[in-house]
C-alpha cells in the first residue's frame, strides 16, 4: 500500500493508508494522507526495530498505535501463524480496536 502511496501521491481517491504490522521502506513523508501503523505488543513476526527505524519515511502526523496484547496474526483471518505470540484478546477484539481507530480518524 505504502508503494502504491509513493507512485500516486497526488491521487485524490487516496484517502489515506493503514499499516498492520507493517512499514514503509519508502519515503513517502511528503504525502498529505492521513495515516495510521499499527503493532500489537505480542506481535513474534514482526520486528518492532524495524517498526520504531523506518517511522520517519511517513508523514509527521502519522498516528502510530500499539494494540496492548495484540499479536500479528490477528491483523489477518488464518489462525495462528508459525512465530507469532498467542494473546488473550480474541479475534474480534483486536479486530474491533483497529477498525474503530480507523473510523476516528478517517472520519468515516
Amino acid at each position: 500500500a505504502a508503494r502504491y502511496v509513493s507512485s500516486k501521491p497526488t491521487d485524490p481517491d487516496l484517502k489515506g493508508l493503514v499499516l498492520l504490522a507493517s512499514y514503509s521502506d519508502l519515503n513517502i513523508s511528503n504525502v498529505s494522507l492521513k495515516v495510521l501503523s499499527f503493532i500489537g505488543t505480542k506481535d513474534g513476526v514482526f520486528s518492532k526495530d524495524t517498526w520504531e527505524s523506518t517511522k520517519n519515511n511517513l508523514p509527521s502526523g502519522t498516528e502510530f498505535v500499539q494494540i496492548l496484547g495484540g499479536n500479528h496474526s490477528q491483523f489477518g483471518s488464518y489462525g495462528l501463524q508459525e512465530g507469532d505470540n498467542s494473546t488473550n484478546l480474541t479475534p474480534s477484539e483486536q479486530l474491533s480496536y483497529v477498525t474503530s481507530k480507523m473510523i476516528s480518524l478517517f472520519q468515516l
